[in-house]
């Protein structure tokens, strides 16, 4: 596995998660996610995951900001 399988991962579930690229979203450290030891493809799906979980997350409470 590489890393530019993982940023696809990332992006294909930015797509699914928020309707729109990882590219088109703030800033955010992606590259913390992703581990060489990744062997496995089920790894990799885990590791994407996590990282969209996250920036999910870290979005909602950026805009939290806006609607209190």
């Amino acid at each position: 596995m590489n890393r530019n399988k993982f940023y696809q991962l990332v992006d294909a579930a930015c797509y699914a998660r928020m309707g729109c690229s990882m590219h088109d979203l703030p800033d955010f450290p992606y590259s913390d996610y992703y581990d060489d030891e990744i062997t496995s493809h089920e790894e990799m799906v885990s590791a994407a995951d996590m990282c969209v979980e996250d920036l999910v997350n870290e979005n909602m409470n950026d805009a939290l900001g806006y609607w209190v």
